[in-house]
């Protein structure tokens, strides 16, 4: 397995939060890519919605995001009570983006920004939604398909 580290200049404050969004989305266009090479040399994959896959979220640790490519989180399956650990919506959107891709629509990634909590200084932190914006223009939402706990409307 090739775990990188990437260290990357982003969300320190209001001001960077055009420039973070970028960022993150520059690193989720990486991942889907690698998927969309993945479905491409291996035609038989199992689709997300088939798989056992669920929504895990990931263990916060402030200031650090694990991303996983489609082999990767499919891997976590291998060990039952392990399956799908880490598999955030970040993951999840960059193996439905592939998948539909990879089939000819033209499906992207869409960030939703949401007030996560209020810091001591009584400044709003804000956290992020990632969901599939569709060829057609409408939206799906990977991780309350499967299993995310809260509803959400866009």
């Amino acid at each position: 397995m090739f775990l990188p580290r990437l260290v990357l200049y982003a969300f320190e404050s209001e001001a960077d939060r055009d420039y973070s969004e970028w960022v993150s989305l520059r690193v989720l266009w990486t991942v889907i890519d690698i998927n969309v090479r993945w479905l491409l040399e291996h035609p038989g994959t199992t689709s997300l919605y088939a798989s056992r896959l669920r929504y895990n979220g990931q263990a916060y640790q402030l200031g650090q995001e694990d991303w996983m490519d489609l082999p990767s989180a499919y891997r976590t399956c291998k060990e039952p009570d392990k399956c799908g650990v880490g598999t955030d919506c970040k993951v999840l959107v960059a193996i439905r983006v592939a998948e539909l891709r990879a089939h000819g629509e033209n499906a992207r990634p869409y960030l939703v920004r949401q007030r996560q909590f209020i810091k001591a200084d009584g400044s709003p932190s804000w956290g992020y939604h990632v969901i599939v914006q569709r060829g057609d223009g409408s939206f799906e939402d990977p991780s309350t398909i499967l299993g995310m706990p809260s509803k959400t409307t866009f």
